[in-house]
């Protein structure tokens, strides 16, 4: 669940699968930027959650730097925290902060819009088709769209086509065939 905020803010998004600090900051970093790190009261209502538990968030103590290493201005703690028993910050659901222990796995936030995954897969079409016609490009896009949606799990995607002549990629498998790379064949 990814919380709306105005353009310029930051993206907070709920993960609610239970990991350590350590690990849940492995999956921000991974698929978003980082776990969430807060910098004024404004940020901190922005992360609206539903818990009786805590959210990790991006803070911990080496003194209280935030999981990218720079230090924190801005603090929320609840009463009698930070209380020096824990070295990782959850945010509790009154959006106070509570020292925790590093290896209790709870939900986290990350901030940071998620990363993006590109996939180029190369393909062999011979056809006597001319590609440089748009309605015979849109046509083999929306084709190509329609079997990756039936076939697989991906609903969200962009397609294009980069096309070689029929030299160039004459070139292109000759050339890989040099450096002992594989060459796709139908």
């Amino acid at each position: 669940m990814i919380a709306a905020n105005p353009p310029g803010q930051k993206i907070f998004s709920i993960i609610r699968i239970g990991l350590t600090w350590e690990d849940a900051r492995t999956y921000c970093r991974t698929h978003h930027t980082d776990l969430a790190m807060i910098e004024n009261a404004q940020e901190n209502i922005a992360m609206n959650m539903r818990s009786l538990y805590g959210y990790w968030i991006g803070l911990y103590r080496l003194p209280w730097r935030w999981s990218d290493n720079s230090s924190s201005s801005f603090t929320n703690w609840g009463s009698g925290q930070p209380d020096g028993k824990q070295n990782c910050v959850a945010e509790t659901s009154d959006h106070k902060w509570d020292d925790v222990r590093c290896d209790s796995e709870l939900s986290f936030f990350c901030h940071g819009a998620l990363k993006l995954k590109k996939t180029m897969i190369r393909m062999k079409i011979e056809t006597d088709a001319d590609f440089s016609d748009p309605a015979i490009y849109a046509q083999i896009l929306q084709q190509l769209g329609a079997v990756l949606t039936n076939k697989s799990s991906l609903t969200d995607f962009n397609l294009g086509l980069n096309i070689q002549s029929r030299k160039q990629t004459k070139r292109n498998e000759e050339n890989d065939e040099e450096n002992g790379k594989d060459v796709l064949c139908n």
